[in-house]
């Protein structure tokens, strides 16, 4: 015969119960702690409210000095007494809007609308609508400001794109020159030249000018060095306008017409013609 086990019994142990007169003096001390606040003596009330949460640590004594708190511009003392007042009941309407209030008075503007609306679902209040409605339209005016500063960031970051490609471009313009390299043209690195430009219209054209060793087709035997060692000559390479005259006539030989006109470019050309030619 099995002998049933005697189920054990958990004891827990309970608060005694206050007496009368104690739970008087709890009694008017709310009344005096909630008429301090109704007053607008902030500092009595929170004083009184800290004496009722030391008997009752409730979380409407929790949530009432933390509106005082509010009162005082006192926000990161009210959010402590607002999470102290969720822990003992998730369900306090009034301590979400205490914490909303707070972080509004710190400009945290989204965490206020979370707790301003949740608050406002748990237990409506007319008072904390306008609130909110104030939070809601900071935090419009905050998505704007971010939506424009994404914006700004975003043409800067196009244009600087913009100006480096420019750059690079005209890099790529100024270095590469005429295709095939000035034949050794010290620290240039290799220029390029004007491919095949045959002739120049009313100056005889440039002697077999398929360009120079690297710029075409210098005469056999022809020194280069002593070429570019004309001032005049070295000078006109250094100019950044000759140098563009030279690029573009290296993509058109036909462009070289319109530069008749320019006393500058075609001396250069009748300078490079007689040194080719001697």
């Amino acid at each position: 015969m099995v002998t049933p086990q005697k189920s054990q019994v958990t004891m827990t142990t309970k608060r005694p119960p206050l007496s009368r007169a104690k739970q008087w003096s709890m009694q008017r001390g709310a009344c005096s702690a909630m008429e301090a606040q109704s007053s607008g003596e902030f500092e009595t009330a929170v004083a009184k409210f800290t004496e009722l949460i030391k008997l009752t640590p409730t979380a409407a004594n929790y949530a009432n000095r933390g509106m005082c708190f509010i009162k005082m511009k006192k926000p990161l003392a009210a959010i402590r007494d607002a999470n102290k007042a969720l822990e003992l009941n998730p369900d306090s309407g009034k301590a979400y809007r205490v914490r909303g209030l707070a972080n509004a008075q710190l400009g945290r503007w989204t965490d206020a609308s979370k707790d301003l609306g949740q608050g406002q679902k748990i237990d409506y209040d007319e008072g904390a609508y306008e609130m909110q409605k104030k939070v809601s339209k900071k935090l419009d005016e905050l998505h704007k400001w971010e939506q424009a500063a994404k914006a700004r960031a975003e043409k800067a970051k196009q244009r600087k794109s913009k100006r480096a490609a420019a750059s690079a471009a005209a890099d790529d313009d100024f270095g590469s020159g005429f295709p095939g390299g000035m034949g050794g043209f010290p620290g240039m690195g290799g220029m390029g030249g004007m491919p095949g430009m045959g002739g120049m219209p009313g100056m005889g054209g440039f002697p077999g000018m398929g360009g120079m060793p690297g710029m075409g087709g210098i005469p056999p035997g022809m020194d280069f060095s002593k070429l570019m060692s004309d001032p005049e000559i070295l000078q006109a390479f250094s100019n950044p306008k000759m140098m563009q005259v030279f690029s573009e006539v290296q993509r058109n030989p036909a462009a070289i017409a319109k530069y008749q006109n320019d006393p500058e470019v075609m001396a250069l050309l009748a300078k490079l013609q007689s040194a080719m030619s001697s």
